[in-house]
Parts: structure tokens; C-alpha cells; sequence
């Protein structure tokens, strides 16, 4: 957990992604900002859609053809990345922030050996190492990772299964002791057993380097474990933010509270079945005028401010650092919590 006299890694301010030559249909991320702090666990959450990884992409400069960034800073070391060349981004990226993607096996190079991408990612970013010093830190990652046999460093990803390739991507990200790591649904498509041993992996190299992990998912069940500050977002825009316990607890947002309804629990009655919420999605297209969330809202019942205004992120009666975007949130901190103990 972050000290709150801390300064933050790594600062984003007022992002916005929008598409090029908008002509007023909306941006896909509307004035995403958050702070990143040393040795924490900040989840970016919600539905396939929301814009977490869009805020990934953005953050690395590797947004897809046909979408700009057309408002924001990134604030990382005094300095905003956004402004920087592409050569001075290319020595922070990889180096100071890495990224890991969903799927390793479109991640990996297919016809390089393990050892030889970690020892790109090496050569590139510390040039002064010998080739015998990346050797023996390309083998410390791998340990940090769980793998003890160095043979693994003359595998194809191929000849490897999907969790030990996961584990390769974790430890390329490592390799240059970054300070900020974001990884962008690290455990799709692995089963439960090996989801538990990628995220404690993950978790433990981070805690032990002091490196800050963005983690960006829409597993509760992941957040819960391994979260200390959860950020969750809807139809581009945050709608609540705050620390794990909290949004926990007492969710403010009514999407935050339907995620967290989603999740089946051993103690729910077998025959109960699970929420659906109704409608779509609000497009990102058109008319945003209101709360984006109100075609789908269990809780506002067409209250006129809600179709009318959109609310801003702001923080709750409790004070603190539990913030949310609903009319009516502080309605919620009176009704019963989402999950007990």
C-alpha cells in the first residue's frame, strides 16, 4: 500500500483518446486521470469495452491507426511523456514502464528462442552489459518467474504451454527493473491454477523490486485478491475510484455494485440467478449528454438530473479517497454493503 505523502511514479492527467478528424462524435476516453505509486497494486476495472485497455495503449504511445490522444499529460520523472520524441519515449519504454499483453503467444516471437528476446530487450535498453552478465540476469528473471530451469532459455514459445509463456512475457517486463509495470489482462485463457500462480508471480517480483503494477482486468474475483487501489471505468470515463476495502464494501457507482452483484459467492443460494444488467453499453458515438450509465442504472429511477447533466468524479460525504460519478452516491453509503465477511 502507498504512503499518502508519497510522490507519485507515474501521473495521468486528463487523457483523451478520440478518433482522428472527430467531428464531434464523442472521445472513446473522456478525462481519464489516476496516480501510480511505488510497490502498489492498482487495478484498472469494468467490462470488455470500457476503455481500460485503451488507457494501457495510450499510455505507451502504441494507440491503433485512426485514434489520437487529443487532450492529457503523462507525468513520469518531471517529465511528460506525451511531449517527448519518439526517440526519448523509446528509452523510457521497456525500460522504465513495460507493458504485458493478453495473449503471450501473439506477444512472443515465434521464431526466436526465449533467451534471445529476453537478451533483446537487455542489449537494447543497457548496452554497457556483457553478453555473460544479460546471460545471468536473463536467468534471474526467469527464477523470479518460477522457472528454475535454465534450458527454458532454448525453448521456442511453441514448445511451451500457455502459463510458462505468460511467465516469459513477466519476465521480459522484468528484465530492465522497470518502475511501473501495466499488465493487460495477464491471465486470459488460463485455467484457475495456473491464473494463481502467473498473478502471484506477477505480484511477488513487483513487491520485491519496489515496482508498481497496473493490473487491468474485469475479474473481480482478481482485484479483490491482489488489489490495493481499484480505478473502475465505464464507456470510457473513471466512475469510481478508491482502495480495495472501500469500493468493496460500499460501492458508490451503481455499476460498481452490478460488478460486484456478478460475482457468484459459495454463499448464495444455488437457485439465485445471477444479475443481469439491461440495455447495452452507452455508445461512444453521439448525443452523451447525461449520465452514460442511465439506460442501464437499477437506481435512478429517469431522475431528471440524471438525464440531463453528467456527473463529475467527486469524492463522498466519508471523505477520503473514495470518489465516484453518481447524482446520488451518497444514497449508497446508507444501504447495505456489497460484500461482508
Amino acid at each position: 500500500m502507498r504512503n499518502s505523502d508519497c510522490i507519485p511514479l507515474l501521473s495521468l492527467k486528463g487523457l483523451n483518446v478520440a478518433p482522428l478528424n472527430d467531428l464531434g462524435r464523442g472521445a472513446l476516453l473522456s478525462n481519464v486521470s489516476f496516480d501510480i505509486f511505488r510497490g502498489e497494486t492498482l487495478c484498472l476495472v469494468g467490462e470488455s469495452g470500457s476503455g481500460k485497455t485503451l488507457t494501457a495503449l495510450a499510455i505507451m504511445s502504441l494507440l491503433p491507426a485512426g485514434l489520437q490522444k487529443s487532450a492529457g499529460e503523462c507525468i513520469f520523472e518531471q517529465k511528460d511523456i506525451f511531449r517527448l520524441s519518439a526517440t526519448e519515449r523509446q528509452r523510457i519504454y521497456g525500460r522504465d514502464i513495460a507493458i504485458i499483453f493478453q495473449d503471450p503467444m501473439s506477444s512472443l516471437n515465434p521464431v526466436l528462442k526465449v533467451g534471445e528476446q529476453i537478451d533483446e530487450s537487455l542489449s537494447r535498453h543497457q548496452p554497457a552489459l556483457t553478453s555473460r552478465q544479460r546471460l545471468a540476469r536473463a536467468k534471474q528473471v526467469l527464477s523470479m518467474t518460477g522457472i528454475d530451469d535454465p534450458h527454458k532459455l532454448q525453448a521456442y514459445p511453441h514448445e511451451l504451454s500457455g502459463g510458462l509463456c505468460q511467465r516469459i512475457m513477466i519476465a521480459i517486463a522484468l528484465a530492465n527493473k522497470p518502475s511501473v509495470i501495466i499488465a493487460d489482462e495477464p491471465t486470459t485463457a488460463l485455467d484457475v491454477t495456473v491464473q494463481a500462480q502467473v498473478m502471484d508471480t506477477l505480484q511477488t517480483a513487483c513487491r520485491e523490486t519496489g515496482t508498481a503494477l497496473v493490473l487491468i482486468t474485469h475479474d473481480m474475483g482478481l482485484v479483490g485478491q491482489y488489489a490495493d487501489r481499484v480505478m473502475v471505468m465505464y464507456a470510457g470515463k473513471l466512475v469510481e475510484q478508491g482502495n480495495t476495502a472501500a469500493i468493496f464494501q460500499h460501492p458508490l457507482h451503481p455499476y460498481t455494485r452490478a460488478l460486484l452483484d456478478c460475482v457468484p459467492r459459495l454463499s448464495d443460494d444455488p437457485e439465485r440467478p445471477l444479475l443481469i444488467l439491461p440495455g447495452e453499453p452507452h455508445g461512444f458515438y453521439g448525443d452523451r449528454q447525461g449520465c452514460a450509465f442511465i439506460s442501464r442504472c437499477l437506481k435512478c429511477n429517469a431522475r431528471q438530473i440524471c438525464q440531463t447533466e453528467a456527473p463529475r468524479l467527486s469524492a463522498s460525504e466519508n471523505g477520503g479517497t473514495h470518489h465516484a460519478a453518481c447524482h446520488f452516491m451518497n444514497e449508497a453509503l446508507a444501504s447495505s454493503p456489497a460484500i461482508t465477511s
